[in-house]
Order: C-alpha cells, then structure tokens, then sequence
C-alpha cells in the first residue's frame, strides 16, 4: 500500500495532518533526541504529520508530550523493577541498591534502540536503520509487537478502516536488540 493511500485512509478515521517535516525539522529532532528515524517513517512523517492528542508533534521538541512520550519506556520498566521485582537475567545481577539498580537499567536502556513515539504508546525502534522496523506497544514491562512495520500498525490500529476484523500479525516481528527480549 502506498503511503498517500495510508494517509487517505487515516483520515477518514479522523486524524488531522499538517504538512510533512523538512529536513532540517528532522536534523533538529535527531540531534535534540539523539536517534535517526528509521526510512519508512522518515518518509513518511515527510508526506504528513499526523496531530492531535495521541501523536507526536515534532515540529515541538520542547512539549511535555513529546518528552514524556521519549522518556516513558524506561520510566515503565523502572516501575516494575522496582514496585513488581521485573528484573531480566540478560540485565545480569541486580544491584543491591535502587539507585545503582536504576544507573543500571538507565544504562541498558540508553545503550538500546532508542523508541521513537508513533501514537500514544506505540513505538517504532530506531534501529536498526532500515525499513521494516516493527511497531511495539510499550506500557511499563508489558511490550507487544502491535505492527510488523509502519503499515502494518496503521492497519491494526485502526482495522474497522482498513477493513480488518482487528489487530493481526502473520509471523513473528524483525528482532529488535535488548525490547525483544520482553516478546519472547
């Protein structure tokens, strides 16, 4: 499917566009955030930028959303490493201590694709730098694959639009160094 047709369809689900960011609009939001957007949502956040409440406005580096939005995964497993005892053992042995427990973590999270916000909790990983990335729902420690790529989200988010009975996947997700550790 192409993009414009993506576009079409989204729209008549009711989501408002504004003009696609340039490419200076994008070098400011990779160097602000310190990520490369993926190809296939570099072109196309370039053909539309989608708005309202849920979606991110890169075209404000500095809103609370978007920051929020870019901080929350690693505030979630946070959360559940310290209130529900989450701690993986690819993390290796948890520091005795919340606040080294924490460095740790934050560390491994850093050192990780970073998860560029599509919609609400739906994140795109921005590595590796290529078509085809998935789309995860990230809320705390609990990470779905949601889409098998950018279209494929858009179709399961919004199915009753694309004709769809609901959310579907045919195979399993691209892997994604250290979140696909939380679908397996």
């Amino acid at each position: 499917m192409q993009l414009e047709q993506i576009k079409a369809v989204l729209e008549k689900a009711g989501v408002v566009f504004a003009p696609g960011l340039t490419s200076q609009e994008f070098s400011a939001a990779e160097a602000r955030f310190n990520f490369s957007f993926p190809p296939d949502l570099r072109m196309f956040l370039s053909l539309c930028l989608p708005m309202g409440e849920r979606f991110p406005n890169w075209r404000e580096l500095d809103s609370p959303y978007l920051v929020g939005a870019l901080s929350r995964p690693l505030e979630g497993l946070w959360f559940d490493a310290e209130q529900n005892s989450l701690w993986l053992p690819s993390w290796g042995p948890r520091p005795a201590n919340d606040a080294a427990a924490f460095e740790h973590l934050r560390r491994l999270v850093r050192a990780a694709p970073a998860l560029i916000p599509i919609q609400g909790h739906r994140y795109m990983p921005s590595s590796p730098s290529e078509e085809g990335n998935p789309i995860l729902s990230v809320h705390q420690s609990d990470i779905i694959c949601y889409g098998l790529n950018l279209e494929d989200y858009f179709k399961n988010e919004y199915s009753y639009y694309f004709g769809r009975k609901g959310y579907e996947l045919y195979e399993d997700p691209k892997h994604i160094a250290f979140w696909s550790s939380f679908l397996e």
